[in-house]
């Protein structure tokens, strides 16, 4: 229903209110209530210019309300689009759920939730993009102080989810008309309706908290959650440490309907984590949803078979991410199921249903003790190919001074020495000799001063150049001081000079930067060479498999204390490429121990990969590991 009047453009559903304020540079949108599956799909039509969406009157969100918000952002038209004041409970899912900002909408403000624990107090923190830094979430939430007992409070939600939320917003464009047209809506909003953030000093970082763990091993991955709603289903892939700081607070709100975990990427698990999974779970079911546990990883089933009770009696598991050789469809599959379309339970390829042998006796095990059910067609095509990893938009340009000096010193370094370089390499000025010993070489030049008569002399002339002695550095090992081209050596003592029969040197290709530009030396220049360190070997435009090789088989007893931690055997095949500078970049972790934790253990040792350096193109590589 559309009402006008001096408050704009009202329009109502459902337990939602929607204000919407045209202005002469755009229109400012005000949300206020909850969305839900009666969201209209025509709430951002009647939009221009540039366009603010206000959504701090939000006090929840459900699954299939995130389902129409995005078919409502469809009609959404603008020259630019920001969503400001961004309640608690809707931040998770613009880090959640790709494209819940629409194609090009932008964060400008949104509310962060404070606790202290000395006194209890509760703050709503307002954060704007234009007056706070993005690099304040890089460690954790930014610090902030009780008004009351002046402590530090703590951050009551996941710090990552908002760390990522900017991330995948990108960095702030401000728009020309972007304070007017929210200035003007914030002016005309019923103050009943303004959420209860407060205004608080710019954000500080605060310091990084403490990471989970997994045995004796410290993981310092952070949890991460992409969301999906299909139909009737939410899809959540988890990823990252499941633990008591994973906190589902926000991330588990307003779940609708069925619920499918798919967790391939869960490589730490506490007790903690697996209360809080719990917690939702329980959610779920009392909504009258069922819950599948899909591909997850082994470490997470060997978390749940210690504490079968976190699934609770209504969860089950359909999949483990681990792969099997198939012998049906020849090809290793990436998952396998715990059950067939018959609910007998086993080992079946995650393609063809076919059986497969258990990969590991460990896994068998784990399986007998948690609730396994066969995985509906409609799920197998949902969890077949994992979310695409979402693209995260470069840092903003707002850097700290140093990184911009140093960038600046290094232009101009690189630009010095190209210059330098030119110099140095012009047929003219080419002046290249190695630091070895001075030895005086007495030398004959050419008279400097013109002929008195223009005509040529007779070549049987007498002629009586002047002769000095100069200090020059001695040849190079095996070559006389006297055979350097354009210099001729010393007369004999009556002052005649001596001709010289020149005989050519023999030709070789240049091995040193040295030979290189000695070998380019103007005829005739007898100007002494300039002094440097030129005679290192030149670097090979590629490097030889042997050279690969070596450097790769270096690294195999770090790739074999991952076997040693996780007693996980295969094989571990990296591929990336290397750079000119030696550096190992791209690496992926493939084979049957991929997406495992002795996969990302390997893929943390390859980073200490160092190769010669070369001057062509990167090189593409591919490496085999046999564990053990």
């Amino acid at each position: 229903m559309l009402m006008g009047g001096g408050s704009g453009v009202v329009q109502r559903a459902t337990g939602l209110t929607i204000r919407r304020y045209q202005t002469a540079a755009g229109t400012h949108v005000w949300f206020s209530g909850i969305i839900d599956e009666s969201f209209p799909a025509d709430a951002f039509s009647a939009t221009r210019g540039v366009v603010v969406i206000d959504l701090g009157g939000i006090t929840r969100i459900t699954s299939f309300g995130i389902r129409e918000w995005n078919r409502g952002l469809m009609g959404l038209e603008a020259d630019a689009a920001y969503f400001a004041n961004v309640a608690i409970c809707v931040l998770p899912q613009v880090a959640m759920v790709s494209g819940f900002l629409g194609p090009s909408g932008q964060l400008l403000s949104y509310h962060g939730l404070y606790e202290c624990e000395q006194c209890g107090a509760a703050l709503v923190r307002s954060f704007d993009r234009r007056r706070d830094p993005d690099e304040a979430w890089e460690i954790g939430a930014p610090e902030t102080l009780c008004a009351a007992c002046q402590l530090p409070m703590v951050f009551g939600d996941l710090a990552e989810s908002h760390r990522l939320a900017l991330a995948h917003s990108g960095p702030l464009r401000d728009h020309a008309d972007l304070t007017a047209v929210a200035a003007a809506g914030e002016a005309l909003t019923p103050s009943s309706e303004v959420g209860p953030a407060t205004a608080t000093p710019p954000a500080k970082p605060s310091p990084p908290r403490a990471t989970a763990s997994h045995g004796a091993v410290a993981w310092t991955y952070p949890f991460e959650v992409s969301k999906q709603v299909m139909g009737n289903a939410t899809v959540m892939w988890l990823s990252g440490t499941l633990d008591a700081v994973a906190g589902f607070r926000h991330v588990a709100d307003g779940l609708e309907g069925d619920l499918v975990l798919a967790a391939p990427g869960i490589i730490g698990c506490d007790a903690a984590g697996l209360a809080v999974l719990r917690r939702m779970i329980d959610a779920v079911v009392a909504g009258g949803g069922r819950v599948w546990m899909a591909r997850c990883s082994p470490l997470l089933v060997a978390a749940l078979a210690r504490n079968p009770e976190a699934l609770g009696a209504a969860a089950q598991l359909t999949s483990v991410e681990h792969g099997v050789p198939c012998p049906r469809c020849q090809i290793d599959a990436p998952y396998f199921m715990t059950c067939d379309p018959q609910g007998e339970r086993g080992v079946f390829c995650g393609r063809c249903l076919g059986a497969c042998q258990s990969p590991s006796a460990a896994l068998s095990a784990a399986l007998v003790a948690l609730p396994c059910a066969p995985t509906p067609d409609w799920l197998r095509r949902i969890i077949a190919v994992p979310p695409a990893p979402r693209a995260v938009a470069a840092p903003a340009a707002t850097a700290p001074r140093w990184i911009w000096a140093l960038a600046a010193v290094s232009t101009l370094a690189l630009l010095a020495s190209g210059v330098s370089g030119y110099l140095l390499l012009r047929p003219s000025k080419r002046r290249v000799f190695p630091q070895l010993e001075s030895q005086t070489v007495e030398t004959t030049e050419p008279a400097t001063e013109p002929p008195s008569e223009p005509e040529t002399p007779a070549l049987d002339a007498p002629v009586a150049p002047p002769k000095r002695s100069r200090t020059r550095p001695a040849g190079r090992p095996g070559v006389a001081a006297t055979g350097t081209p354009g210099l001729a050596p010393a007369g004999p003592a009556g002052g005649e000079p001596t001709a010289i029969a020149a005989s050519p040197a023999p030709q070789r290709d240049a091995h040193t930067l040295g030979e290189l530009m000695r070998s380019h030396k103007a005829p005739g220049d007898s100007s002494p060479d300039i002094a440097i360190d030129s005679d290192a070997p030149l670097l090979p435009a590629q490097l030889t498999a042997d050279q690969i090789n070596a450097s790769l088989a270096a690294l195999k007893g770090g790739v074999k204390d991952c076997y040693a931690q996780f007693r996980e055997k295969g094989m571990v095949l990296v591929s990336g490429s290397v750079s000119p500078g030696g550096r190992l970049q791209g690496i992926e972790i493939g084979g049957v121990l991929a997406q495992t934790p002795t996969g990302t253990c390997a893929l943390h040792a390859m980073r200490r990969a160092s190769f010669p350096r070369f001057t062509g193109p990167a090189m593409s590589i591919s490496y085999r590991y046999e564990l053990p």
